[in-house]
C-alpha cells in the first residue's frame, strides 16, 4: 500500500489546483482521474482576475493568457425583438481589478487544464490518471483509497482488474456533481429547485465571423439562447430543450447546424468540437466535511452556468482548503480549523448560485405574457442587484467585535502592478 499526505479523487480544474497548490507547500500528493486523459472539451467558459491570480500560484500563467478573449462590456441581454434589455450585471470590471488583472475573460478550457496540469506535476504531485477510486475507509490517523484501472472500450470506460490501494492522511473529492466521494460519504444536497435542460454546442472557428451580439443572452420565450467567445479560436452556443424534445434529438450534429442557420454558421466557417444537452441545477452539499474526507468544487455544489462561476467557485474552494490542510498538516494548526473551510465557502457559494438564479431566471422565461412584462419592466430602468463579490464573514475572518477585525477583513486583497 502507497501512503501520502493527501489523495485528491478528480482531476478537474479544481483538483488540479488544489494538487498544485499542495505540493508546491512540500506534501505527497496523488490525484486520481478516473479518464485516461485529460477532458479535451470546454465546459467553463469564464475566467476572472481572481482565478489568474490562482493559476499564477501554481505555474507561470503567460501563455495561458494569450488565449485568452477579454470581455469588455460587449455581454448583453437581449428580448425577441433584438432589444437591449439587460447589460451583464457588472462587479469589479476593467483594467482596475483587485488581482492586477483584466477583470473577465472567456477561455477555451483545455488551456486552462493543460496549465494547471503541468504546474501541479512541475511542483511534483503524483497525477494517476485512468483510475476510479471505488472504496473509501477512515479511521483516527488516515483514510484508506481503493482503485480501480480504468481503460476506454467502445467508447466507455471498463475496469481492466488492475487494482491498488493509498493511506492518505486527508482525502479531498473534486470529482464532479456525481461524485462517488459524496455519495460514499452518504451526504445528501439541498436542491435549491432549478433544473433546466441546454443544448450546449462548442466550435473551432475556422473563418472568422462577426456576431451580433458578440457575447449575449437571447430572452425569447420561443427558445432562450446564448452565443459567447471560448478564447481566441473557439466558440460556444447554447438553446434550450423544451420540455417535447428529447435528449436524443437535440444532440445530434444536424439539430445543431439546424439552428445555428439564424448567426450564419456553415461547416465552412466552424467545426462542431462537441454538442451535449446539460442539465443545469443549483444544489449544495448538506455536509462538505467528514472527519479526514473533504468536498469541493461540484462534489460540494453546482450552480446554472448564467453567472460564469460554477468553476471559478471551485477554484476557490481549492484555494481556501490548501493553506488549512497546510497549516494543519504541519501542526500549526488542529484539525478544526478545516471546518472553517465550509463555514467561509458555503455562504460565498451561497451568494453566488442565488445571483445565477436570478439572472438565470431571466433567461429562461418561456411564458410570452411573463417574458413582455419582464422586458417592460427593464427596459424601464429596472436592474437586478449589482453581484459584489460576497464578503467573508465568518470561520478565520474575525468578527466585527474582535480587536483585530478591520474594515478589509473578507475581502480580496490588492494584488497591484508596481513599477
Amino acid at each position: 500500500m502507497n501512503e501520502t499526505d493527501v489523495v485528491i479523487v478528480g482531476y478537474g480544474p479544481g483538483g488540479q489546483a488544489l494538487a498544485g497548490l499542495l505540493s508546491r507547500k512540500g506534501w505527497r500528493v496523488v490525484a486520481v482521474e478516473r479518464y485516461p486523459a485529460l477532458f479535451n472539451l470546454a465546459r467553463a467558459g469564464h475566467v476572472d482576475h481572481e482565478a489568474l491570480r490562482m493559476v499564477q500560484s501554481i505555474t507561470d500563467p503567460t501563455e495561458y493568457l494569450a488565449k485568452l478573449w477579454e470581455v469588455r462590456g460587449d455581454y448583453v441581454w437581449l428580448n425577441q425583438n433584438g432589444q437591449t434589455i439587460m447589460l451583464q450585471p457588472e462587479h469589479d470590471v476593467g483594467e482596475n481589478a483587485a488581482s492586477g488583472f483584466y477583470s473577465d475573460f472567456s477561455q477555451w478550457q483545455p488551456d486552462l487544464e493543460a496549465t494547471l496540469d503541468r504546474g501541479a506535476r512541475e511542483a511534483g504531485a503524483d497525477v494517476r490518471l485512468g483510475w476510479e477510486c471505488v472504496a473509501i475507509r477512515q479511521d483516527e490517523s488516515g483514510v484508506d483509497v481503493e482503485l480501480a484501472k480504468m481503460k476506454l472500450e467502445d467508447g466507455g470506460l471498463r475496469r481492466d482488474g488492475e487494482t491498488a490501494s493509498i493511506r492518505a492522511r486527508y482525502v479531498v473529492g473534486v470529482d464532479g456533481a456525481n461524485s462517488f466521494v459524496r455519495q460514499a460519504l452518504g451526504i445528501q444536497r439541498e436542491d435549491l429547485n432549478f433544473d433546466e435542460r441546454w443544448l450546449v454546442c462548442d466550435m473551432e472557428t475556422l473563418q472568422p465571423l462577426a456576431f451580433s451580439p458578440n457575447i449575449g443572452q437571447i430572452c425569447d420565450p420561443l427558445r432562450p439562447r446564448m452565443l459567447m467567445p471560448l478564447g481566441r479560436r473557439h466558440r460556444r452556443f447554447e438553446w434550450m430543450v423544451l420540455p417535447h424534445e428529447s435528449t436524443e434529438e437535440m444532440e445530434r450534429p444536424e439539430t445543431c447546424w439546424r439552428l445555428l442557420q439564424e448567426f450564419g454558421v456553415t461547416p465552412e466557417s466552424h467545426r462542431i468540437a462537441r454538442n451535449v444537452v446539460y442539465r443545469f441545477q443549483a444544489r449544495i452539499a448538506e455536509s462538505w466535511r467528514d472527519r479526514r474526507v473533504l468536498l469541493a468544487g461540484d462534489a460540494a455544489h453546482t450552480m446554472p452556468p448564467f453567472a460564469g462561476q460554477g468553476m471559478l467557485s471551485s477554484l476557490r474552494d481549492a484555494n481556501n482548503l490548501a493553506w488549512k490542510l497546510d497549516f494543519v498538516l504541519r501542526g500549526l494548526a488542529p484539525e478544526s480549523l478545516l471546518n472553517t473551510y465550509e463555514q467561509e465557502r458555503r455562504a460565498h457559494v451561497r451568494a453566488w448560485t442565488e445571483i445565477s438564479l436570478a439572472e438565470g431566471r431571466v433567461s429562461c422565461e418561456v411564458d410570452a405574457g411573463k417574458a413582455a412584462e419582464r422586458d417592460q419592466r427593464l427596459l424601464s430602468g429596472e436592474k437586478l442587484p449589482a453581484p459584489h463579490p460576497p464578503r467573508i464573514e465568518s470561520g478565520v475572518v474575525p468578527g466585527v467585535e474582535s480587536p483585530y477585525a478591520s474594515p478589509l477583513a473578507g475581502t480580496l486583497g490588492i494584488q497591484g502592478r508596481v513599477r
